[in-house]
């Protein structure tokens, strides 16, 4: 299980992480069985004709763009402006567009979509797995890493690992990066390319990547400083360091601007873009007080059977890690490994801290950072590996595969059940309400009025939103919305002042029976 040859002192990709690594067909037989046992798992909801409501609605209307390569916006934020790139709904559009739209493997939109979401997911997977056989130089403890890493999220909110809700799509993004980051601490520079492509689609998906990102990469930096006293060839901060890695660090760079190019368009063609909008939320948040901040941070590690075993797992991993102290981290890939990965789920912590403290504007709200459940249950995968290291090579390798099969079994069991937004993936009311409104006589966009009482104001958004994205895709500019229109909306569902002055305009209400004083509606439908 563990291999104990020496390394080579500068700093490169080890000799026991190349020698006998998994063939690329390996990886795509792992990551095929994965998309298999998903998709069994999701299989109830591919096959349905699926009419979407709400968040998965506002995103329908974005990938409508985004299957035309038009899309440069990311999904909305409940503040009023959208995240800072796409690259999440570009992924969710090739699952409609192909799944869908050309082979007809599924019957509705969605379920391409929801098929996009089991590749995006299953790919996180496979290469978690691969950077954890790169940092321990073993399969066996990278296959068991990721299995308990599954089994955590599923315990934690068994919605991350089958839905398509953007809180839970972070989740295994983030846990690449914090493996991916984890080599720089003692020089490599093996693993930037996926570090780059992980943290692209985190920063895409939510501006609070960006500080917390950069905060876990200065704490990183700052032990590789420490680390490097002895060897200088480790030093990242260094120009012999970056003349040696130039190559891998300009592939990285490349690959992050990526990222960054739909943002960078929108900042030029609408100045000053959305990067002012990020920094106008940050000047008027009054931040938090640091009792609150740690108590925010805290939920994460006491909320779901997951997160008690990382905190259980804190001592555990601290005796191991005191027990190895002594051990030169150049001799042994697992030490360096495990070493390292301690360090930056310290450093994410720190992060998260800091942006509890400075950024979160609702610390109530725990959806928040989803993602960073993540790190307590990579802790505790940290402590079983530990555990089986301790029984042997031969012994640990069983047991290792033992646990990983229990893990994806307990996964099974936990993830089966249907997602906890199911009731917004399938309104059929939906189309009964635009067949009623298209009949309507006129011409031009409908003007809607949306009624703004918090008692049904979320059935209202949600469901004209599942109207507007099953009109888009009929390519029918059916309605706009005036009074009460949200960024989820799309700034192009916004009237203009002239369709409020001259088209049909129509107040929305809910009721739940006919309402004498009001008298009956013009339409009545969903």
């Amino acid at each position: 299980m563990l291999d104990t040859r020496e390394l080579p002192r500068s700093g490169t990709l080890s000799t026991s992480a190349t020698r006998g690594a998994p063939s690329l067909l390996t990886w795509a037989v792992l990551f095929l069985l994965i998309v298999a046992a998903l998709a069994g798992v999701e299989w109830h909801m591919l096959r349905h004709v699926n009419r979407e409501v709400g968040d998965f609605a506002a995103n329908s209307l974005l990938i409508q763009d985004a299957k035309r390569l038009h899309l440069i916006y990311g999904n909305y934020s409940r503040v009023g402006f959208n995240h800072p790139g796409p690259a999440i709904l570009y992924v969710l559009a090739f699952g409609e567009l192909v799944f869908h739209d050309w082979l007809h493997l599924v019957p509705s939109p969605l379920s391409g979509q929801l098929l996009g979401g089991i590749l995006y997911n299953a790919g996180w997977m496979v290469l978690i797995c691969a950077l954890v056989r790169r940092i321990t130089g073993a399969l066996a403890p990278a296959l068991l890493f990721t299995a308990l890493l599954v089994l955590g999220a599923a315990i934690s909110d068994y919605a991350i690992v089958n839905g398509i809700w953007f809180p839970h799509l972070y989740f295994f993004p983030y846990a690449a990066m914090i493996v991916a980051i984890a080599p720089l601490v003692y020089g490599r520079a093996d693993t930037l390319k996926a570090l780059a492509v992980a943290s692209g689609f985190l920063i895409n998906g939510h501006a609070s990547f960006i500080p917390m990102l950069g905060l876990t990469l200065i704490v990183v930096l700052a032990v590789n400083l420490r680390v490097s006293r002895r060897d200088r060839s480790l030093r990242i901060l260094s120009r012999a360091w970056f003349a040696r890695h130039r190559a891998d660090v300009r592939m990285a760079c490349a690959i992050l601007f990526l990222f960054f190019v739909p943002l960078l368009i929108a900042t030029v063609t609408e100045w000053p873009g959305p990067l002012w909008d990020y920094i106008k939320f940050g000047r008027g948040n009054k931040g938090n007080r640091l009792p609150d901040a740690l108590k925010f941070v805290g939920v994460y590690w006491r909320l779901g059977l997951a997160s008690m075993w990382g905190l259980l797992a804190i001592p555990l991993l601290a005796v191991f890690l005191l027990k190895d102290r002594r051990v030169e981290p150049a001799r042994s890939d697992f030490v360096r490994g495990t070493r390292a990965l301690a360090v930056t789920f310290g450093a994410a912590t720190r992060a998260l801290l800091y942006y509890a403290k400075a950024g979160v504007d609702d610390l109530n709200q725990v959806y928040i950072a989803i993602f960073y459940y993540s790190v307590p249950a990579m802790c505790a995968a940290l402590v079983v590996l530990y555990a089986c290291r301790a029984l042997g090579a031969r012994a640990g390798s069983v047991a290792a595969g033992v646990l990983a099969v229990a893990a994806l079994a307990g996964s099974w069991h936990w993830v089966r059940q249907a997602p906890m937004y199911e009731v917004f993936y399938n309104q059929p009311g939906v189309v009964n309400l635009y067949d009623k409104l298209r009949a309507l006589p006129g011409e031009g966009r409908i003007v809607l009025d949306l009624e703004q009482d918090p008692r049904t104001w979320g059935v209202i958004w949600g469901n004209t939103l599942g109207l507007q994205a099953y009109a888009k895709r009929q390519h029918v500019d059916l309605v706009c919305v005036n009074d009460n229109w949200h960024i989820s909306n799309t700034k192009p569902g916004k009237c203009t002042p002239d369709e409020v002055a001259h088209n049909r305009r129509f107040d929305v209400h809910e009721v739940e029976a006919p309402n004498a004083e009001s008298g009956d509606g013009d339409v009545e439908a969903f």
